[in-house]
């Protein structure tokens, strides 16, 4: 099915609809209605759809800023089996994150989504702020940046698995990821890492597939590791 967010967080704003889920909650998609278990999940994941669509069909600048909000300070959440389509995060303060955002502290797993179509000034379809970040099975295609991040742009410590990261555009750094260095864990410093994954046709006047960056200001050269990774057809 088809869902769209209700819940305002500015009574007076209806683009301020998001869906919520409180700290160390699950939101699980892709189910027929028929199983017992999670593991017997139907994986219908593409047609399990958050949908930012609101007001004029097809007119974009009406929709809801973020599909879903993770917030709540040192939350563990995860999101799991969802298309995610159709936010659009502008304005000045606000234009983060369309598809998905976390500006406080936590563990966010994301895995076997879809997101498409989302839009933000910063992080088209996902922003994510000194939080442990975990991507896994997840298509990114189809979303821009006005500034950073066309499909995503994170800091903290990030790992992604077997994604894929398909036509994304950004007007300044990474087309399809602007991710920073920093948070550091038992080892030091937590640079990400990508494995498995794919970036085919993503755009952005520097790093057009990906920007890795190194604190403080989240412009200078950063480090990463890309293991098993496919780098098609990007520009910058």
């Amino acid at each position: 099915g088809v869902y769209r967010p209700t819940v305002r967080r500015d009574p007076a704003d209806p683009r301020s609809a998001s869906f919520a889920p409180g700290p160390g909650v699950r939101l699980l998609g892709g189910f027929d209605g028929t199983e017992t278990t999670l593991a017997y999940r139907a994986g219908l994941f593409d047609l399990t759809v958050l949908e930012g669509e609101r007001g004029v069909p097809g007119f974009r600048r009406d929709n809801v800023r973020n599909v879903v909000r993770l917030e709540g300070n040192g939350a563990i959440h995860v999101v799991d089996g969802f298309t995610i389509q159709g936010g659009y995060a502008d304005g000045s303060g606000l234009g983060r994150g369309g598809g998905a955002i976390s500006s406080q502290l936590g563990t966010k797993t994301i895995r076997n989504c879809r997101m498409t179509g989302n839009y933000g000034r910063i992080g088209g379809a996902l922003l994510t702020q000194i939080s442990i970040v975990q991507l896994s099975d997840c298509t990114f295609e189809a979303n821009g940046a006005a500034e950073r991040g066309g499909a995503a742009w994170i800091t903290g410590q990030f790992t992604g698995m077997n994604c894929v990261f398909d036509r994304n555009v950004a007007r300044g750094t990474g087309g399809a990821l602007h991710v920073t260095q920093g948070v550091t864990d038992t080892a030091g410093v937590a640079y990400p890492r990508l494995q498995n994954t794919v970036f085919t046709d993503n755009l952005a006047t520097w790093g057009g597939a990906a920007f890795v960056a190194d604190p403080p200001g989240g412009v200078a050269p950063g480090r990463a590791t890309f293991s098993g990774c496919t780098f098609v057809g990007n520009g910058a």
